[in-house]
């Protein structure tokens, strides 16, 4: 398991890097909170290698390995619902429509909650999108931001 994602990011960065050098841009990850939400709700979470998730003292932390530990927030159902299933395989909308049905929350607040678990762990480095961030989504962040009449900077 661990080989065969080693080489889905190995590939998906090879035509990463390929499409930036043809003039496609890119996405950095540090810039996923500037998608409007029809782009980053298609994104599918995944741990990166060698982090991990544990709860201490009412507290969810994370850690890299090697690495000192993250305070990551409260200990909450909902969060935990959340990160259990950051497999890499399902993209962010189908998660929070678990959560709404789970919890009996409406879809903008299971979304909500989703995208701010999951924009909190690739901030800090434990999670990135498992599918690549292709040139479609700067272009969605252009379009955005021309429609909210701000960059978002």
């Amino acid at each position: 398991m661990r080989r065969r994602r080693f080489l889905q990011r190995v590939v998906g960065d090879g035509v990463g890097f390929l499409e930036e050098i043809s003039g496609r841009p890119q996405l950095r990850l540090k810039d996923l909170w500037q998608c409007p939400d029809e782009i980053l709700l298609s994104l599918r979470p995944a741990f990166v290698t060698g982090a991990t998730v544990y709860t201490v003292n009412e507290r969810m932390m994370g850690r890299h390995s090697p690495g000192d530990p993250i305070d990551l927030y409260g200990l909450d159902e909902p969060g935990t619902f959340v990160l259990s299933r950051f497999d890499g395989r399902s993209p962010l909308v189908e998660i929070a429509s678990e959560l709404a049905s789970a919890r009996g929350w409406d879809a903008g607040r299971a979304r909500a909650h989703a995208r701010e678990v999951f924009l909190r762990l690739v901030a800090v480095g434990l999670c990135a999108p498992a599918n690549p961030l292709t040139a479609e989504i700067p272009a969605a962040i252009g379009n955005f931001r021309s429609s909210e009449g701000e960059d978002h900077e």
